[in-house]
């Protein structure tokens, strides 16, 4: 399932758009239960991007749910791969 959300989250900006606080507390709440998944980190990933532009709301949503009340510095570098993508290193 995870899997599906992935895809449909890169393939479809709509979908991306109508991702709420909820649903981002909702993932994270499988790291929590399942530890660092690879597929509920693919979801994260592909919240904080779409059609190669960074998504502001979901990345704040999700240093504020995971991370919260830290202070972080958040170094961002673009990478090329088939499709481009930025890498987001949290730096605690």
């Amino acid at each position: 399932m995870l899997d599906v959300l992935h895809c449909v989250l890169i393939d479809s900006p709509e979908a991306l758009n109508m991702m709420r606080d909820e649903h981002i507390k909702v993932i994270i709440s499988l790291l929590e239960k399942h530890g660092r998944d690879p597929k509920v980190l693919d979801v994260l990933c592909s919240l904080c991007v779409g059609n190669g532009v960074a998504v502001r709301s979901s990345q704040n949503n999700i240093c504020d749910f995971l991370l919260p009340g830290k202070n972080l510095l958040l170094q961002t570098q673009l990478v090329d791969h088939v499709a481009r993508s930025v890498t987001i290193s949290l730096i605690i």
